[in-house]
C-alpha cells in the first residue's frame, strides 16, 4: 500500500532548474508581480511561451519553490552575482 503511495508521489514532483526560478521571477516582476503567489501565477499564464525559449520545460513553479528559493538565497551575494553577470546580458550593439 505505502510501496503505491510513494511511486506516485515521486511522480507528482516537478523539477524546476535555478535557471527556471531566477528567470520567471525577474520576468514576472518586470511584469508587475511582487509576491510568490503572482510569480507562480505570471509563470502559468505564459508558461507556452516559456517552453518555447527553453525556460520551465517541466512545468511552472509553485509558490512555495518560490518561497522556499528565496528563503534560502543570500540577499546581499545575489545582487552581487546579478550586477556581475549585467554587463553580459545588457550590451549594446
Amino acid at each position: 500500500m505505502f510501496r503505491n503511495y510513494q511511486t506516485q508521489e515521486r511522480r507528482a514532483i516537478n523539477y524546476n532548474s535555478l535557471h527556471d526560478i531566477i528567470s520567471t521571477s525577474i520576468l514576472a516582476m518586470l511584469c508587475g508581480q511582487d509576491d510568490y503567489m503572482g510569480f507562480s501565477l505570471w509563470t502559468q499564464m505564459n508558461l507556452d511561451w516559456l517552453q518555447s525559449v527553453n525556460i520551465c520545460k517541466y512545468g511552472a513553479a509553485s509558490h512555495d519553490t518560490y518561497e522556499r528559493f528565496f528563503a534560502f538565497l543570500n540577499p546581499h551575494s545575489f545582487r552581487t552575482c546579478f550586477m556581475h553577470s549585467r554587463p553580459l546580458t545588457c550590451r549594446s550593439s
